[in-house]
């Protein structure tokens, strides 16, 4: 491997391109008779740093490029007759044109130059200093196979320091482990195979190795416990427990860092023979540069979800006054991101491209003004007055005027987000014909992101239960929703709507059925909830509605963390004999629905579709049709 960095890499599917057709090129530059006696010294001599590379003659000119002709210059031999006085010029002149300042440069003259001279060349970075030293002698060749050795050295480790500012750009986890380990290929180590591995905090008791490349393509979030090669398992082993890079002869484990322990990651690499000192050192490096870009992304991820975690509990607190304790908003904004998805996709309105990122957090805080409306409105059951309608919708403006100050002290990535949300506030009552408030606006001149609100408000808001008036059927709201098309509401969303309706109601996964019931209404009305998860998630995973099924995989764990709590606090009740099984069975759900969520914020979306659903749907029939079979809610005593 000592030559890896000097040779162009093996064609093979974890080679990296070659940047040009041709092999560089060492261009030796001066007078034709000088030129022809070092390239035919330097052309019989078999080192191995020169036979990756054409030895070639450049005459110097006064104008354009004479050493390139757009091939890569691997290295230069200036020669010149003299004392070489007008040398530093010349080098200068060549390495503008090269515009690469890690290009060695090698300096032959006739006679020895001054000192003024010497340094300058110095200056200018000449890699050898044997000025003198006759064209036809062999240690030419082998000056020049060292200069060629240390500046291959050079590119690796510049190459190896510029991988965090790539990795950084890598939205997910799971692209940033791909990502490290196709940089690994091209620095010319691991091509054998190479393991990402992560825990997701120390803490936690596995090891996951995340993805992998040659030997190891197949891994995809295995734990690394499963692995069969014993050495490797003990050689991870040993750099997470002493938190350093360990080498083997045929291994590498890169330990990369965490500043606050939060996680612990390393890569694991086959290797083909065993490193030189230096190449530890470039690994090494390399393991230094990948561990800020993560950091960076575990932070972001961490502050995003304490973002979203955060807007959800301020949109409850605005909801608790009313009837519906947040399922409202959580509904609202998995409809709206689904709408504004189907708007981006059909091109209907090229403006929702730009809101699929956002609009589903954003449209939660959508009523955060009520925390300012007395409950004696919020919770009149009858008809408003006049003066109680004016207090009521007064909550479009002070929710707008709570968020714009918001997005005035947010950082610039969060400002984005509260902006729109205070958007919405404002205008998710303002209607299509110019009748709504407060501000009367008209067809396009309301903001897409309120136009699209405002149909899934109303629609959730009509099929709920509210303290003034008793839940609509399915069939009377859609049937107002499509009637005030072009009224109320923005007729391109109307349709849009009920696309995603359509589309949810011809492909459900699963069907309730009457032999589904364990005799309790509560726990039958959870069960139920539990269907319509599953098949907003099976319909949202065949979209790839990453922002949708975000939404519902925290429905997902919010749902079984209350389902849960009322199952076990109804067996409780009625004395039922396995309930410690019970529980255990139900910590394990929350295990597996805790590690699906982390996959998939993670950018594993790949592994989850394949087992989440599958995960979900045993957890629907052994569950709930066997465990939950096992007792008679109404008789109050366990079922025999």
């Amino acid at each position: 491997m000592d030559q890896e960095f000097l040779r162009a890499p093996e064609r093979g599917a974890d080679a990296p391109p070659a940047p040009h057709s041709a092999p560089p090129v060492l261009a030796v530059v001066g007078p034709p008779t000088a030129t022809a006696t070092a390239c035919k010294t330097l052309s019989r001599m078999q080192l191995d740093e020169l036979r990756g590379v054409d030895v070639v003659a450049r005459e110097t000119s006064s104008s354009g490029n004479p050493l390139t002709e757009d091939r890569e210059v691997a290295a230069l031999l200036v020669v010149q007759p003299g004392d070489g006085a007008d040398l530093p010029g010349l080098v200068a002149r060549i390495q503008r044109e090269l515009a690469d300042p890690l290009t060695p440069v090698l300096v032959r003259c006739t006679e020895p130059p001054n000192a003024d001279t010497a340094n300058a060349l110095w200056n200018l970075g000449v890699a050898d200093l044997q000025f003198e030293q006759a064209l036809d002698d062999p240690a030419l060749a082998g000056a020049t196979a060292v200069a060629l050795r240390d500046a291959a050295r050079r590119r690796a480790l510049a190459r190896i320091c510029s991988s965090s500012a790539r990795l950084a750009i890598a939205p997910t986890l799971g692209e940033q482990a791909a990502l490290a380990l196709r940089l690994l290929a091209e620095h010319g180590f691991g091509r054998g195979g190479a393991l990402f591995c992560f825990q997701r905090s120390s803490g936690e008791r596995r090891l996951l190795a995340i993805t992998g490349s040659g030997k190891f393509a197949d891994v995809d979030c295995t734990p690394v416990d499963h692995l069969n090669d014993t050495r490797l398992r003990a050689l991870i082993e040993a750099a997470l427990s002493c938190g350093e890079t360990r080498f083997a002869d045929d291994l590498a484990a890169l330990h990369i860092g965490s500043a606050n322990e939060s996680y612990r990651a390393l890569i694991a690499i086959a290797l083909d023979a065993p490193l030189l000192p230096w190449q530890r050192g470039l690994l090494v490096a390399f393991a230094d540069a990948v561990a800020p870009a993560i950091a960076d992304r575990q932070r972001s991820h961490q502050l995003a979800r304490t973002q979203h975690a955060m807007i959800s509990t301020l949109a409850r607190l605005a909801e608790y006054k009313d009837a519906d304790t947040g399922e409202h908003v959580a509904r609202v904004a998995r409809m709206t991101a689904e709408i504004a998805g189907h708007l981006a996709r059909s091109g209907t309105c090229p403006e929702a491209e730009e809101l699929v990122d956002h609009i589903g957090h954003a449209s939660i805080l959508h009523d955060v003004g009520k925390v300012a409306i007395a409950e004696s409105v919020l919770l009149k059951p009858g008809a408003l007055d006049a003066e109680e309608r004016r207090a009521i919708n007064a909550h479009v403006t002070i929710g707008h005027e709570i968020l714009r100050e918001a997005a005035a002290l947010a950082a610039h990535g969060e400002a984005r987000l509260f902006h729109l949300a205070s958007e919405i506030a404002r205008g998710h009552h303002e209607k299509w014909d110019g009748s709504g408030y407060p501000d009367g606006l008209r067809g396009d001149h309301i903001p897409l992101s309120a136009r699209i609100v405002a149909v899934v408000d109303v629609y959730d808001a009509l099929v709920s239960h509210r303290p003034y008036k008793e839940a609509w059927t399915e069939e009377r709201a859609l049937a107002l929703i499509r009637a005030e098309s072009g009224r109320h509401f923005d007729p391109d969303v109307v349709d849009a709507f009920f696309a995603v309706k359509d589309r949810k109601a011809g492909a459900r996964f699963i069907e309730w059925t009457a032999a589904m019931s364990v005799g309790h209404p509560d726990l039958d009305r959870d069960h139920q909830r539990l269907i319509r998860i599953l098949n907003n998630l099976g319909i949202n995973m065949e979209l790839g509605n990453r922002n949708v099924v975000e939404f519902i995989l925290d429905d997902l764990a919010d749902y079984a963390q209350v389902h849960f709590r009322r199952e076990e606090s109804h067996l409780e009740r009625i004395g039922f004999p396995d309930l410690a099984r019970h529980r255990a069975i139900h910590d394990a759900i929350s295990r597996r629905i805790d590690d699906a969520k982390w996959k998939y914020f993670q950018g594993f979306a790949a592994t989850l579709e394949g087992e989440l659903l599958v995960f979900l749907t045993t957890w629907l029939n052994n569950h709930i049709l066997v465990e939950d079979m096992k007792y008679n809610p109404d008789a109050c005593v366990p079922a025999t």
